[in-house]
């Protein structure tokens, strides 16, 4: 597979090219808050998406803590942290 270059240019023309009209993504950011902020945007997902690319990431983001609650029942195990 070819290696994807992510370049804070072409990162910014992509976001600068968003259609506002549209609605948010996943992450709920209003989709008129990226367009008026890519610039400022550009570099750090340059920076994000170069490293998953590579696969170089930070600890961090390969870790996560779940806490499953089920509507209902209040006991909650301890040594898990889960909810039952």
């Amino acid at each position: 597979m070819p290696t994807i270059i992510f370049s804070t240019e072409g990162i910014e023309k992509l976001l600068s090219n968003l259609n506002p009209r549209k609605a948010c993504g996943p992450d709920l950011i209003p989709i008129r808050i990226l367009k008026k902020a890519a610039k400022e945007i550009a570099p750090i997902l340059q920076v994000i998406f170069t490293h998953y690319e590579t696969g170089d990431l930070p600890d961090d983001w390969l870790s996560a803590q779940l806490h499953c609650l089920k509507k209902g029942i209040k006991a909650c195990l301890q040594t898990t942290d889960l909810c039952l």
